[in-house]
């Protein structure tokens, strides 16, 4: 199943983005991963375009059948 993951940048985490980025793909065939520099727990408020037109591709591309990974 096609998954993305978008992360906020380094700071006091429980679990580093970084890391996040390396083992999503991994672990769901299909999936991409990314990090949003400059943002806090919500990219998707802090980044609210650059995230829609991120997650427009990765939809449109699964639809179309392309490969999703970065």
């Amino acid at each position: 199943m096609p998954s993305t993951r978008r992360a906020g940048g380094p700071g006091r985490l429980l679990v580093h983005p970084d890391r996040q980025v390396e083992r999503v793909p991994r672990l769901i065939p299909g999936a991409q991963a990314e990090i949003i520099s400059r943002t806090g727990h919500g990219p998707q408020i802090d980044h609210a375009e650059l995230t829609n037109r991120k997650m427009l591709d990765f939809m449109n591309a699964t639809d179309l059948g392309l490969p999703t990974s970065r």
